[in-house]
Parts: C-alpha cells; structure tokens; sequence
C-alpha cells in the first residue's frame, strides 16, 4: 500500500471532521455575541478556514528509557549495569506461535486501506477540475476586463483621491472603469485594481459615491484579495467537503461587513447616511453584471439587507480594526480552538507505530555474524567491544532482540576493509508491519549524511530502501556527553563501557530505530542491511518485526 496516498487520505479525513467541531464552536460563540463587531467574527471565521491547512499536533507516546540511559540524561556518572535479563517465558522461540497469527493484522491493514489510492485519486481529479476551472474562468475575465476598462474621468479621479486620503493608503491601486458592470469589485491577486461601473460618475450624489469607494478602498486595506485568493485554494483542495463551501461564504458575508465598519469610522458618518448610499448604489442602479468569479471582491446584492440591519443596530461602535484588547482576544480563541482538536495521528501508519507491540519476532542473525559481543573490533584498540553485553535475548528500547553477537560492516577506513558491505540476505518470510534495527556506528560524519540502508526485498518481487542517516537513526557508538537524534522512532536503547571507554572518559551507546513497513500487507521475503562506505562503519546486534 502506497504510505503517500494512505496518508493523503487520513489528513483529508482528519480535517473533514475536525473543521465541523470548529464551525459548531465559533459558531456556538458568536451566537453568545449578538453585538460584537464585524471584524473579531471575520478574524474567528478565517482561523477556522486556516487550520483546513493546519495539521492536529500528534500525541507522541513515550517510549521505554534505560535507567542508564536516564543517568546520562541527567548527569550523573555511568555505572556498569548490565541489562536484566529476560524471563523463561521470553527467552522461548516465539516463531512457533507467531507463524500463524503474524499474517492476520497485516491483511486487516491491508483491507482497510485498499480505498485509499482510488480516493486519492478521485481527490486528485477533484482539485484539478475545482481549481483548474476557476483559473481558467478567472484568466478569461482577466482578458476581459483587460480589453474593456478605461480610465476615470477628472472629477472622479479626485473623489478617488479624496477617499485614499480618508481610508490611509498610501499606495495608489489603480482605478478603471467598465461597461456593462452591476456593482464594484476588486480584482486581483495582492492587493488588486478598482473597478466600477462606466456610468458611476454620473450616479447618485458625491457623497454616496465616496462612501462606496471607501467600501471597495478597505478591501484594499485589508489585502482582503490576497485571502480570498488563499479561501479559494483551500476551497479546491477540500472540494468534497459541503462545511468548507459554506464557510468561505460564510467568511465573505464578514468580510463585506467588515468594508463596512471600516469606511463608517474612516469617514465618520452616520450609519443611517451609509446605509442609504450603498442601497442607493447597489439596488437602484442596477445593471447587467459582468461575468463573476470567486477570485472577485464583491458585495453581493442579495446580501444587503443583512449588512443594512447590522450596521443599524442601536448602540454600533465602528472601528476601522479590531482593538488591540480584541486582537488579544482573538489570538487566544483562536489558539484554544486549533489546541482543544483532538491531536490524533495523521498519517493511518502512525496509527500502527503508535500500537503497543503485536508479535515481536526477533531474526536469527547468526548465519552473518562477523565477531563476538567480547571480541576486540578494530587493531590497537584493546577491550574495545562489548562485553558487558551477554549473548542471549534481551529487552532493549522497548523491544525483544536476539544477540548473539555482531555483525561488522565496512566503512571507508582502511582498518574496516576486512569487513563485508552488508549483512547478507536475513530471511524473514512473512507480512510484517514494523521493522526493528538494534544498531550502532562506529565514527562520525555530518549530520543527514546516509550511513546504510535496510532493504526490503518482497515475496512479489519489489523492493523498499529505508535509509540510515547519522544524526537522525544513529550517531557514533563513543560517546562523552548526550547527542540526541532527531528520528522520533529512535531511541537510545543502551549504554555501557569497555575498557577502552573507561580509560579516555568515554561512554558506549546503541540505538533502536523502528521503521513503518511501506507495504504491509505484502509478505518480506528477506531484509539486508547495507553499508553506505562513508568514514563511519555502522554494525547490528539486532533484528526485530512484528
């Protein structure tokens, strides 16, 4: 099963349920504030449009910590310790039991994700044709208005001038007029170019048409194009979801609004004078109106009436921004919304990481064993080994492993060329979910530099490389204060000494690292553990699935 599309499908879910718990709660809180103002409603709407884009944080389960481990964390000095050992009941070969019942959870996964790649694909299609559509409609009335516009006469020129002055833009957006428009709009991508009416000039009073271009100039203001070019993208890639729909309409009736407030504390009129102007402007002046996009800034007609009663509310406050106290306000809903949805896993393999283990199966490893857990590896280096380790099966960083000794891998040194580049094909023949390196290095190279691979080989033929990079799965067995990792699927499974530690003031340590399978429900034929030949030569004690 393809890991990509599995989790493309899990995150569109996640989201898809989690934005109606978030619609229900802003919409539940401006129930509770009749009276508030158009812009905390506009800021709280948007938030939840944002988190669309936003992945819940994921509740990471802590893993097992050595009490060794747990002294190096804190400071204190190492003391030899070697790890207790396992009961009877654990030290009995597993195989037998699991040969039967291994197989079971793998095709369990792979029932329930086998929708995932159609699904995928049927977004796919979905977001090209949504998204597509819209650009290829927007580029057409592009060309239109392209062909069409002409520049404003005089006396309009210098309301227009007038009211930049009044709303505080600096910046002058162009201004253009069009034949055979109903009503304003701003068009564009950041901050967009006015466009009115060819007659607008001659319509209604000086007054009310400085009050409309106020309205269209706080669009302006507020790069309100921008964010609506960002609802639409948003709006593409949750297509199949009605919720979304109807929040970005929900967030454009706002943001009119908005306009509103914002051109009524500008120009310091009264509400009743606005409300005048813009039904004068937009309902008795009516023309046949131009193609429309979502890529548009535009009040709808149909939706006057609603932003008339709002702004005539007894005991309106209009500002032309949320206060500071607001914008304080705002932040702190906003956070406790995205903090209170539930933090589950994205990905549906996460899922399966995050299970407690099913059948730990520890690989025989001792046909590739290249020396003992007491042998001396490298010449010149006397006690460098680890004998502390006793041969044996052994609870390590939260997993069973089976050591029997080490298998010693080749770097780039001299020294290690006596050594094999990879284990050699360790058979494994079934369906497996996790895999399970105990593991090391020995030297040190920049961080993310690949040091070995873990290869897949599959009862169908195909083939999975999971790469070993240091910093991430495994830094230098030698150790004198702690180094984390960055992988959230290694941990530190072991630390000790030898003597040749102990005489420059050293440590020894050994990872764990658990890798998702990329296709589970595909019985492996084999794994191989593989060098990269850099100047760190890695080594395994340990091979685990489950």
């Amino acid at each position: 099963m393809n890991a990509w599309t599995e989790s493309l499908i899990a995150y569109l879910w996640q989201q898809s349920w989690q934005v109606l718990l978030l619609c229900g709660a802003v919409g539940l809180l401006c129930l509770a504030l009749p009276r508030s103002g158009a812009h905390g409603r506009y800021w709280l709407w948007l938030a939840v449009l944002l988190s669309l884009g936003v992945p819940s944080i994921n509740v990471v389960r802590l893993q097992h910590v050595p009490e060794s481990t747990q002294r190096v964390l804190s400071g204190a000095a190492l003391v030899d310790r070697q790890p207790e050992p396992a009961t009877k009941a654990a030290s009995a070969d597993p195989l037998p039991e699991v040969a039967a019942a291994g197989a079971e959870p793998s095709e369990r996964a792979l029932e329930g994700n086998r929708l995932a790649p159609g699904l995928a694909v049927l977004w796919a299609v979905g977001v090209v044709l949504v998204l597509g559509g819209g650009l290829w409609k927007a580029a057409r009335i592009q060309a239109w208005l392209k062909l069409h516009r002409t520049d404003p006469d005089l006396g309009l020129e210098c309301e227009y001038v007038e009211m930049l002055r009044a709303i505080g833009i600096r910046s002058r957006p162009r201004l253009c007029l069009i034949e055979g428009l109903s009503q304003p709009f701003v068009w564009g991508v950041g901050r967009g170019c006015i466009y009115l009416p060819a007659g607008f000039g001659r319509q209604g009073s000086a007054q009310q048409r400085k009050l409309v271009i106020a309205h269209e100039l706080a669009h302006v203001l507020r790069w309100d194009v921008l964010v609506n070019f960002i609802q639409v993208i948003l709006q593409a890639v949750f297509w199949f979801h009605p919720a979304v729909w109807w929040l970005n309409r929900r967030i454009r009736i706002e943001r009119e609004k908005c306009c509103d407030e914002t051109a009524i504390a500008a120009l310091r009129v009264d509400s009743r004078e606005y409300g005048s102007a813009i039904i004068e402007r937009l309902a008795a002046w009516h023309e046949p109106a131009a193609p429309s996009s979502s890529l548009a800034i535009s009040g709808g007609a149909r939706d006057l009436e609603d932003r008339i009663h709002t702004i005539l509310l007894p005991g309106r406050r209009f500002l032309r921004r949320p206060t500071p106290v607001g914008i304080v306000l705002l932040l702190v809903c906003g956070a406790l919304l995205l903090a209170c949805r539930p933090g589950v896993s994205t990905p549906k393999l996460a899922a399966i990481r995050d299970r407690a283990p099913l059948h730990a199966v520890p690989l025989d490893l001792s046909p590739h064993l290249n020396a003992r857990l007491d042998e001396t590896w490298l010449p010149g280096r006397a006690g460098n080994d680890l004998t502390m380790l006793e041969p044996g099966v052994r609870h390590l960083g939260g997993l069973t492993f089976e050591l029997r000794g080490v298998v010693q891998l080749a770097g780039r040194d001299p020294d290690s060329a006596r050594f094999p580049t990879a284990t050699g094909a360790i058979p494994a023949g079934r369906a497996v979910e996790r895999i399970h390196l105990l593991h090391g290095i020995n030297g040190r190279v920049p961080d993310e530099t690949r040091v070995g691979q873990l290869i897949l080989d599959y009862s169908d033929g195909a083939r999975e490389t999971l790469a070993v990079a240091y910093g991430r799965h495994v830094r230098d067995w030698w150790f004198h204060e702690f180094e984390p990792v960055t992988d959230q699927q290694t941990a530190m499974a072991w630390t000790g000494h030898n003597a040749a530690v102990r005489a420059e003031g050293a440590s020894l340590r050994l990872y764990r690292t658990t890798w998702l399978n990329p296709r589970p429900g595909v019985p492996v034929r084999q794994l191989r553990y593989e060098s990269a030949r850099t100047a760190a030569a890695p080594f395994v004690l340990g091979l685990t699935v489950e």
